[in-house]
């Protein structure tokens, strides 16, 4: 079957307990050679939505913020032979920020189609790994959280991880 990117959103949802800061080292996965991260935007969902139109969905965005998505390449690729999408190679670090930039502020650059028309750039020590606007992509963010919510919550997150289980002798 072809692919058919433009057909249906394209967007990540990974473990919020995975979080690194901004200028943070970040740990390579165990047993991976192959790690490097994918330049993204973050979208700061701040209202509790369930099957949102992309017009219901643009009140609870809050802002955006820069989002590296760690990856393990060589793992995700065994785990994308599999038919259940990828796992580990893709869940074990993201990096956020370091600013929160909010949706109004943004508002003079979205373009006739709703896109944000802003450069972005990531660089690894000194090095520039790549850049590309906002407004190439194919979906807006109202769109791509209105997709997200499609039978499933959207909804800020309130609460801290559970505290680590403990092995009883």
């Amino acid at each position: 079957m072809p692919r058919r990117w433009y057909e249906a959103p394209c967007f990540y949802f990974t473990n919020p307990h995975a979080c690194v800061g901004a200028f943070d080292d970040v740990e390579r996965f165990p047993g991976s050679e192959q790690f490097d991260l994918e330049l993204g935007v973050g979208v700061v969902y701040g209202a509790h939505g369930r099957n949102l139109t992309p017009e219901q969905a643009a009140p609870g965005i809050v802002g955006y913020t820069i989002f590296n998505d760690w990856s393990a390449r060589d793992i995700q690729r065994l785990e994308g032979q599999l038919p259940f999408g990828f796992f580990k190679g893709k869940d074990g670090a993201h990096t956020l920020g370091p600013y929160l930039v909010t949706a109004d502020e943004l508002a003079p650059y979205k373009t006739a189609d709703g896109l944000l028309d802003l450069t972005m750039r990531a660089w690894i020590n000194g090095t520039l790994l790549g850049e590309d606007s906002l407004a190439n992509c194919a979906f807006t963010f109202e769109e791509l959280v209105s997709f997200a919510s499609r039978g499933a919550p959207v909804a800020p997150v309130t609460s801290s991880p559970p505290a680590p289980a403990t092995a009883a002798a």
